[in-house]
């Protein structure tokens, strides 16, 4: 049964977010004391290297943690590759002239399934590849409609998706039946300007949580939507203010968020869902967002811009203290779902965050995996450096 919108909503009262902290003031810098570094080995650019232009664009781990699949164009076209997450030649899974996103890996680690438009026209179908290798399987087939934006639940069955009609403005929530191949809506959003997308499956993958978001993204809520019936309700929103979630824990109860309320900028936090207690980040003067909680739902990632350079850090959910991790400088970003996965041992190495570490010149980004603490000193480090894969997409 599809739930209408207009179902009551229950907004939950949370702590008001303190105003963001002033920049710290510096002395204008005199053009005079700026010297440009020098390269006498230096040579003109070749023509062939101003267009040569390699991408990453979805990323998703290997359910064991121990491969990587990405879309990149190392041919040309933005395709499915797999390598090893501690460096390898990449394989490529798929071949075709549209571009594929938005790439989900099944829970048993046998199926690939990702997103692919027709042309260009941005009405994505959902498709399915084996993570060995082999034939891709279509899953839906409605040119007149958009199927992207998919969570996998729990136990491998349904696919939470968002969904499009082309003569409509407003994107609803769905559930696509992986043995059926049945697309079932559960929301009927009337307003043209609001677009519901999915976050992740809680409660035993009775549940859903989503953001419903208005299309200049001013605006946004937070909602419970039942997977069975699509009963659905606000767990956090407020007119003209952001609240975006990032993840949910496997049990539903805890909620990675970013919000700008009562604020000009983002502040990351967590909402403990039976509660409606939030429990924020210390306040900074820079922009924080949530990125993605680990597998046990005890720690969330978080990303902070300081001064026009990013920063992630391992958060414990219960305190709200924080963990920088150690890496090295730049515009450092998770990319996609599924940031952290178990590894083999996990009492050296309980997490691994995939991360992107963008060149100026905006030729590629580098992907590395990092984890919080992987020999169990209390020293953050790199698990593997950023330039693994960088460096095999170069040799291509």
């Amino acid at each position: 049964m599809r739930a209408p919108f207009s179902l009551p909503m229950l907004l939950l009262c949370s702590a008001a977010i303190a105003a963001p902290l002033p920049t710290p003031s510096r002395p204008i810098t005199s053009p005079t004391a700026l010297s440009s570094p020098t390269n006498p080995s230096a040579r003109p650019v070749p023509l062939e290297d101003l267009v040569y232009s390699r991408n990453v664009g979805s990323v998703a781990w290997s359910a064991d943690g121990r491969q990587i699949f990405l879309v990149t164009n190392l041919t040309g076209r933005m395709n499915i590759w797999r390598m090893e997450s501690s460096g390898s030649w990449p394989v490529q899974l798929t071949q075709s002239d549209d571009v594929q996103s938005d790439l989900v890996v099944s829970p048993d680690g046998k199926t690939l399934i990702f997103a692919q438009d027709k042309g260009g026209n941005e009405f994505h179908d959902l498709y399915a590849v084996p993570t060995a290798g082999g034939p891709v399987t279509k899953l839906t087939d409605t040119p007149d409609m958009r199927e992207n934006g998919a969570v996998i639940s729990p136990d491998g069955r349904s696919l939470a998706i968002s969904t499009k009609r082309k003569v409509d403005g407003q994107v609803n929530l769905a559930v696509l039946d992986l043995a059926t191949r049945q697309v079932r809506w559960l929301t009927a959003e009337k307003d043209p300007q609001r677009r519901w997308s999915a976050v992740g499956w809680g409660d035993g993958g009775r549940t859903i949580i989503a953001n419903r978001t208005n299309a200049n993204q001013t605006a946004s809520e937070i909602w419970s939507v039942d997977a069975a019936s699509g009963s659905a309700r606000m767990l956090a929103g407020k007119p003209d203010t952001r609240f975006i979630a990032a993840d949910v824990s496997p049990d539903g109860r805890t909620i990675a968020v970013s919000s700008n309320e009562n604020s000009s900028q983002l502040r990351a936090g967590v909402l403990d869902v039976p509660t409606g207690k939030w429990r924020w980040l210390k306040p900074t003067p820079w922009e924080q967002t949530a990125a993605e909680l680990s597998p046990d739902g005890k720690t969330m990632i978080a990303r902070t811009v300081e001064d026009g350079r990013s920063a992630l850090s391992a958060v414990d959910v219960r305190t709200a203290s924080e963990r920088r991790l150690d890496l090295a400088p730049g515009e450092l970003r998770c990319w996609g779902s599924g940031l952290l996965t178990g590894f083999p041992a996990p009492s050296r190495a309980p997490l691994g965050c995939r991360y992107s570490r963008r060149h100026s010149c905006g030729r590629y980004g580098q992907l590395g995996r990092a984890a919080p603490d992987p020999d169990g000193d209390g020293k953050p480090r790199p698990r593997d450096p950023a330039e693994v894969a960088d460096r095999h997409l170069q040799e291509l």
